[in-house]
Parts: structure tokens; C-alpha cells; sequence
């Protein structure tokens, strides 16, 4: 890993990192880290209340936030999760504090649009979903609870509640072809996003993690005018 962050800093530029302070009583704990390129300046880390995010605002012409979305707290129902991300979005958009500054929206949104052919498969299955075991990411589990675990985070991703947060506000995403950025066994998901409003993007592709991730890498060139 610190070889693969050298790359990338001497490729980008400097890197940045922030806690993601989870309050979800999870094992494992992570951070968020961005890389960029000295001349859209310094990133600062955001309280999003239940996550940590990161803006950078390219002289202040428009804003790029990055952050992890919940995926599924412990306990409740699948519109509990949706409205813990919608939350998120909408803290986001409060701290970008007006509705016509162009800006991007970047990261695991854990989010399904739910009229998608993946989130139209998976919805029902909630039921079924709830029989099987599960283990906690960073906790000792089975492989049955691994994927009791995983089943029932993804149909907690199905109702796009958070997607739809972010089209109310002007939004869309820059793969309209919206092509799955996950895949758990037959089922293929997209889950990362990249969201833009008032900004040009173009090249939108999706990049194979190699097994280094079960998420899949995502890219687009982007203009603020």
C-alpha cells in the first residue's frame, strides 16, 4: 500500500486523508483518502454527521466532494438505510450551500437506482435475505454469514433514496449506461458514482480492480467552466 500511494502521489499529486469517525459500532474502521493535483488546491475533511467526507473547491469555480455512504446499519428496516444515506446526501448539499454552483459528487454511494435491473431483481428478495445468518465486516463469521451479511446490505441498496436526494438537487451521473461497479456472484450492481451538475464530463469508464477490491474502479475527465 505504501508503494501504490507513492505511485499515485508522484502520478497526481499530494494525498490526503481523513478518519471516516464511524458511529455504526462496526469492527472495522477505515478512512477516506483523495488525491489531488496541486492546482485544484487543498481538500478539508466535512462532518456528513454519521461520516466524514472531503471538498475540494478548484478556485472556487465549483466543488468536488468525495465520501463513503453507509451501507447498512445494524438493525432496522431497508427504508432505515435509505434515509441514513439520503441524510448524507442532503448534508452534503447543505454544505455546498446553494443549488446552481457547478460541482461533482464522487464516490461508494452504496446506492442502486431503483428502477435498474439488478435493484428491480434484488427488492424482493428482502424476506429471504433476512433467514440467512449474519457477521459484521471485522468480525469472525462463517461463509454463510458472510453472505447473509452481504445479501442483506445490498437489497438495503435498492431504493436509491440517496440517488434520488442528489436528482432533486440537479444532478446526474456521468455514466448514464449506469454499468455495475460490483459484482456478488451472479448479480452485478452499481454502487460507485460519479455525479455531476453544472460541469461537463466525458470518458466515463470502468475500471477492473483486480481483485484488489470487490468494487471495481470508476473514471471521467470533467471541465468546470
Amino acid at each position: 500500500m505504501p508503494q501504490a500511494v507513492k505511485i499515485f502521489s508522484k502520478a497526481v499529486g499530494p494525498l490526503f486523508e481523513v478518519s471516516y469517525q464511524d458511529t455504526d459500532g462496526r469492527r472495522d474502521t477505515h478512512s477516506l483518502v483523495m488525491l489531488v493535483r496541486p492546482d485544484l488546491g487543498e481538500p478539508m475533511g466535512i462532518s456528513l454527521g454519521r461520516r466524514t467526507g472531503m471538498i475540494v473547491r478548484p478556485g472556487y469555480r465549483g466543488a468536488i466532494v468525495g465520501y463513503h455512504a453507509l451501507d447498512r446499519t445494524r438493525g432496522g428496516s431497508r427504508h432505515t438505510h435509505g434515509a441514513a444515506r439520503a441524510h448524507l446526501a442532503r448534508e452534503v448539499l447543505r454544505q455546498r450551500g446553494d443549488r446552481t454552483t457547478p460541482a461533482l459528487v464522487v464516490g461508494d454511494l452504496n446506492d442502486m437506482y431503483p428502477q435498474s435491473a439488478a435493484a428491480r431483481l434484488i427488492r424482493p428478495l428482502g424476506p429471504l435475505t433476512g433467514l440467512l445468518p449474519i457477521g459484521e465486516p471485522g468480525e469472525s463469521r462463517s461463509n454463510a454469514a458472510r453472505v447473509g451479511s452481504l445479501s442483506q446490505r445490498l437489497w438495503a441498496m435498492t431504493g436509491g433514496e440517496s440517488l434520488a436526494v442528489y436528482g432533486e438537487a440537479g444532478f446526474s451521473d456521468a455514466d448514464p449506461a449506469h454499468q455495475p461497479t460490483m459484482k456478488f456472484g451472479p448479480v452485478a450492481v452499481q454502487l460507485d458514482h460519479i455525479l455531476a451538475r453544472g460541469c461537463e464530463t466525458a470518458g466515463f469508464s470502468v475500471i477492473p480492480a483486480g481483485g484488489l477490491s470487490d468494487h471495481d474502479m470508476i473514471s471521467a475527465r470533467f471541465s468546470f467552466a
